[in-house]
Order: structure tokens, then sequence, then C-alpha cells
């Protein structure tokens, strides 16, 4: 189908599944996992005795795309678009889609997942909202177009033709049940085309129906309708939610279709290009159109400075945009506000990097300090030997207590730190000089939380300009794209901070401390992450080189479009740009090692967590509202076994409700795996499976990357986030 449902469930984990020889592996008696379709053919969990109709979902299951739908839909967008009166540009048309989408989807105001419209309903409510006066009569002939593609673009998967023949042999009745905005007629010329209406008995689809797979709702239908048994009905399917937990939920048996491995491995060059396209032509725009932005809300007599790492392509492009403009680059992260910041190693000091570092014990005062080759690192590890520490060792009660008693380790950080601080310093006051008027610091994002420490030592600096902000804007603290202004959009950006960060930054590592000649001293990379970081740049420089060009002649495009672009080509990105990056893991402070990956981030299976995906606009606000966490607490009363997710400042907000009910954490951070956090064991995500009663993730704002996790998990699933 062309539009993925959000599914609610996951695939439960007592499954069996069969080996490519046909073989039968564990154990389970109502879902089987295959490759290929040809697994089937000598199966007698289709072909037996008992079962009498066999059903199979369509797209991706008994047929697949020669090209993805995104370009058949590309190319009847730009036929129609010729005889319009007013062309849209194809940024327009997908914006627009996605409005007509969640229009014609709502039922009483309300969008409604558990059903589908048509091609055509959708398409007239689209250009209908662009101004279209014949609509109705545009939508038919792009619906036209787009049919005519989809047919010549199908082609039946592997074994599907001979698993249709055998099971007609069988004497089973073949049906096929999908969702689907293509209606009866359409698929009528799809089954005619690939030689197969002969042998399909019925076709059950959403759209038609108004009842869909992934709420479970058609396979009740199509059990009512066809009056048997569940236990005479056999579906296969790609889907995890629909075709799998929503057919079981119903009594039938259900095949899960997932390919072990993709149809082919990407060469090296095919990589490239799609990394190169990638950034060429959906984070070019992003930069390009951020940089305007900052253009048009900067004075003149300001000084831009964009903060490493992540301003570093968003500089090179407004210097590349605007050459007579005043803007700088500095080395500045976290690391030198918190020297600006601290200055004793006390319980406000260990408190603090306990909020924010907890992951990295004792080491955490050294990384997030600067502290890195210092007499201080020499004499923590010294500590840690008398005291038979690690320096990975938590920072407990116990050993908070050590560290505030002794006066010669308190010394030693006092000493350093001066020395690092006294080194960042003489670096800052290059950048801003006392003959500086006024500064403007520019980052990718997320809250300017650096900017007040930085203000209170150098007053030129006035104000910061990111681009996307996740606090309200205040004075002084702006964002290109914002909670007040779009909401939704913000929260989206959110979602996938990590990859923009990563997209924009310079090529080199961590910043861990500004050295004696005032020179920046680097964490190590990776070398995959080098590689495909610099294709990927590669593309965004030739696409700023071109969008100057556009800028000239006054084509360029706004921010919202921009982003909303970069968003959806995030979502249905190519299988080279994914296997490019699928290495990639995402960063986690000065060295930390994640869990996970980029692909992990964008990748979609089709099934996907208990509680949905889309990150709420609560978990953007700053305030809680603590009637809602009360009824969270309530709710978790009688849990009897409750296993939190994540460990950072979620997990420490509500961990004094819960501490009494929690079994164990689980957190990406493999630095964590195998220690106590209050006495409670952290685990790695392999351990979700064993939850058997509640999960509650504490990590706020990022259910995209949590949810290929909670995929397949047996508890019950909370965001906390929801209770915000």
């Amino acid at each position: 189908m062309g539009r993925n449902i959000i599914d609610t469930c996951a695939i439960p984990t007592d499954c069996r599944s069969l080996s490519k020889e046909g073989g039968k592996v564990g154990a389970g008696e109502n879902f089987v996992q295959i490759q290929t379709l040809q697994q089937l053919h000598h199966d007698d969990v289709v072909f037996n005795t008992k079962t009498k109709i066999l059903s199979l979902d369509f797209f991706d299951t008994l047929v697949k795309r020669k090209r993805a739908e995104s370009w058949i839909i590309r190319e009847a967008f730009f036929t129609v678009n010729q005889q319009l009166s007013n062309p849209l540009t194809w940024e327009q048309f997908w914006l627009l889609r996605e409005q007509a989408y969640a229009e014609t989807g709502r039922t009483n105001g309300r969008f409604d997942a558990a059903q589908e419209v048509t091609l055509h309903t959708w398409y007239s409510a689209l250009f209908r909202i662009a101004g279209c006066q014949s609509h109705d009569a545009v939508a038919a002939r792009f619906c036209t177009l787009l049919e005519n593609a989809e047919r010549e673009n199908l082609e039946l998967n592997d074994g599907a033709r001979k698993l249709l023949l055998k099971a007609r042999e069988a004497g089973h009745r073949i049906i096929l049940l999908s969702d689907t905005y293509y209606d009866d007629n359409a698929f009528a010329g799809f089954l005619s085309h690939l030689g197969i209406s002969a042998l399909i008995d019925a076709i059950y689809l959403s759209c038609e129906l108004g009842l869909n797979k992934a709420s479970g709702r058609l396979f009740h239908h199509v059990l009512r309708k066809e009056q048997i048994p569940a236990s005479a009905f056999v579906h296969i399917g790609d889907n995890p939610n629909a075709d799998i937990r929503q057919a079981q939920k119903n009594q039938i048996t259900a095949i899960h279709l997932s390919p072990d491995q993709p149809d082919r491995q990407y060469s090296r060059d095919e990589q490239k290009q799609a990394l190169i396209e990638f950034g060429r032509s959906n984070v070019a725009p992003l930069i390009a159109a951020f940089c305007r932005w900052l253009h048009a809300n900067t004075p003149a007599n300001v000084k831009l400075v964009f903060l490493a790492r992540d301003g570093f392509l968003a500089y090179s492009a407004y210097q590349s945009l605007y050459p007579q403009a005043n803007a700088s680059y500095a080395y500045i992260n976290r690391v030198v506000s918190n020297q600006l910041s601290v200055c004793a190693l006390d319980k406000n000091t260990i408190s603090f990097v306990l909020r924010r570092y907890r992951a990295d014990g004792l080491s955490a005062l050294v990384k997030a300090f600067g502290l890195f080759d210092s007499p201080f690192s020499a004499a923590l590890t010294a500590f840690c030997e008398k005291n038979g520490f690690s320096m990975e060792h938590l920072l407990d009660e116990a050993c908070s207590e050590k560290i505030c008693g002794d006066g010669e380790l308190k010394s030693t950080f006092a000493s350093s730190l001066e020395v690092r601080r006294s080194q960042s310093i003489r670096y800052l006051e290059n950048i801003f000089s006392p003959d500086t008027l006024e500064c403007c610091l520019v980052d990718v994002g997320w809250r300017g939380s650096i900017f007040q420490s930085l203000a209170q030592q150098f007053p030129c600096i006035r104000s910061v300009r990111l681009l996307c902000l996740t606090e309200e804007p205040q004075r002084g603290l702006q964002g290109a794209v914002n909670t007040l202004d779009n909401p939704s959009l913000t929260q989206a950006m959110s979602e996938y901070r990590d990859i923009l960060e990563w997209l924009m930054s310079e090529q080199v590592g961590a910043i861990k401390y500004i050295d004696g000649d005032c020179l920046p001293v680097f964490q190590p990379q990776e070398n995959v992450s080098q590689w495909a970081k610099t294709t990927v740049q590669q593309g965004i420089r030739e696409g700023i080189v071109g969008l100057k060009t556009e800028a000239e002649s006054g084509r360029e495009q706004t921010l919202s479009v921009t982003v909303e672009q970069w968003l959806s080509a995030l979502k249905g990105c190519s299988p080279a740009f994914y296997a490019a990056i699928q290495s990639v893991d995402t960063e986690m402070g000065i060295d930390g090692k994640s869990q996970v990956s980029f692909a992990d981030l964008l990748r979609n299976h089709g099934g996907s967590p208990k509680g949905g995906l889309v990150a709420s606009q609560k978990a953007m606000e700053k305030q809680a509202l603590i009637g809602q966490v009360l009824d969270l607490v309530d709710r978790l009363t009688d849990c009897r076994q409750l296993v939190l997710y994540g460990a950072g400042s979620g997990f420490n907000f509500i961990l004094p409700f819960v501490k009494d009910r929690v079994a164990w954490i689980v957190d990406i951070n493999r630095q964590l795996h195998g220690k106590y956090i209050d006495g409670i064991l952290v685990k790695g995500t392999d351990s979700l499976e064993q939850a058997t009663d509640t999960i509650l993730v504490t990590v706020i704002g990022r259910k995209n990357q949590v949810a290929p996790f909670l995929v397949g998990v047996r508890a019950d699933v909370l965001f906390l986030e929801d209770f915000l």
C-alpha cells in the first residue's frame, strides 16, 4: 500500500519460523515467520485439511514494486501540474498531500486511523485545498495516471504464482486483504496485468469497506462474511501489526513474510551517490533557508558566532551566501560552559555531574570539565586505586562522601580547572574582544543553555539564534522553528535531532578541551562515520552552490517547506542511503557509546510500539501537570513488575515515586550496563523482551528512537511524556 498506518501493537515473541529449506524451528500455534514465499510451497500450515481459506496481503507480500511509490507519484504530479492554471511546486504538493490526508481521514472532527479513504477522495481534497476549481476532474486525471503507472510497476513476488496454484489445487479459497487507497476497479486492473485474476476468489479493501487490518476490524468483518471459523483461516503478510498481531487477536494463523536481508547489497559507489543526493536535495535547502532567516533577523552591526561542531555547515553556507556579513566560527561546547560555571569540587558540583553525566561514573569529573591529561585526572586515578573504585564507578552517595572528604583531590581539581578555564577564556577573548559591540550565538538547537553562562562572562553576547528551539522563545533566545509558531514541526525535528546534528557538524570528534595554544583538542572518530559524513556533506556543499543561484533569482524555498521536505526524505530514504548509514551510531556526550544507530532512527518495519510513534506536544512543554503525573503513579500502584527505560532527567524525576516497584532499568548507553543506580540494576535493550507487566519509557521526545526496541515486547508500554 502507499502509506503506512500507525501501528499500535507489536509481534509476539513466542513464534516459530521456517528455514530456507522449509523446516520448522521453535514453537507457537498461530504464528510462522518466513523469508520467502517459496518456503510455503510444501508447508503443512497452509496445505492441510483444516485450512479452507488462504488470505494474502497485497503490496509487499503477494507483489513487489519495481520502483518506489514516491517516484510514480512524482511523475503523475509533474504531468498534471503542467495543466494547472496555478502550478504547484513539488514541495507544496507534498505538504498539501499530508494536509488533505488528515482532512479526509477525520470522523466527527477527529482523525480515525481505523479506516481508510479512496485515492480519488484524498487527491480531490488536495486539489481543492490548492484552489483548483475543477478539483474532482483534476483528481480523476491524476488518479488515472497513478493507477496506470502502479499497474505497470507491480510484479509478483518470488514464489507467489506457484503458491496460488498449489492453494487452488488444494481446494483453498484464495482472498486478498489490503489496507489501501486503490479501489476495486484499480485492483481488477492490477490482477489482470499480473495474470492472476482467475486465481483470486475475493478482495477486501480498506478504502471500500471503511475498515482496515491495522485496527483488526477488517479481519473480524471477513470472518463473518466468509462464514468460517478462524481455525480454518491462514493469513500471510509483511506488516507486524496489521498482518500479524491483528490476525492473531482474531485467532487467525498468521504467517509473517520478513526477509532476513535486503534483496541485494549496495556497492560503495551506489551508497556514495545516495548520500550525495540526500545532502544536495534534502539537507542543503534546509541549511540555506536557515541562513536566509538568520540574515533577515540579524542587524548589520551584530556579529554572528556559529558554535562548533554543529554549526559548521551553517557557517560555511552563510559565508557562501553572504560573503560580506560579519560572522565567525568558534569551538565552544558544554565543556567550556561548564568550566565557566563551576569553581570547586563540592556537593553542588557532584550533583550537577550526576544530573548530566550519570552514565560516565567517576570519569565524568574529568570529561565534564575538560580535565583530560591534567593533574586532576592522575589524582582521580590514584583516588580510585586507593578506594577500590574504577573510573566507571557510578557516583553513589558513599563515593561522593569520600570525594568531598578528600582535601588533596579537591585542591587538585580546583587548580586543574583554573588552568583549563584560563585557557578557554583566552580563546574566547580572541572571539569576543572588548571592542565588539554585539554578538549573537548561532547553533542548531535545542534550548540555548550555553548562552547564559557565556553571556555572564562576555556582556557583548546578547542573543542566540537556533535552527530549532524546543523551549518557549524568550528575550534574546529565538528559533527559526519553535514551539510557539509551529509546535508540530518543532517536535518532529526534535525526534531526529541526532541525525540533524550529525549532518551539519564538522568532521571532527567532540571537543575535549582548549589547550595552552588556544587550540581545540578533539576526541577521535570512527572511519565509517567519517566516510559517510564527508560524502553527504559533499552533496550539501554542491546543493548550497546551486541554491545560491536560486536565491539570486528569487526562487528560494521557505524554511517550513525545506524542513517538511527534509523530514519527508528521512521517512522515505532510499535503501542505498540506509545501507550507507547503518553502521553510524548516534553520539552520547564526549565519548559515550550508544546502542542506537542512525539506521535505527530511520528504520520502518511497519510495526511500531504500543503507544504510537508521534511525540506529543506535551513532551515539549516546560512544566509538568502534577495531576497527570499523580494519575500515572496511581496507575502503577498495582504493577507487579515495572521496568524503566532511560536513565536521564525523566528517570530522575519519576524514580522517587516508583522506586519500590522497579525491577530493573534499561538504557542504550553501554557504559551503564551491569551497574546499579540507587540499588537498581541497569541492563541493555535486549532485556526488554523479559518484561512481562509494564515498561515506562522515561525518555522525553524520542519515541522514534525508542521505537525499534519496543517491537515485540509482551509488557504494556507507557510513555512518561504522555503524562506531562
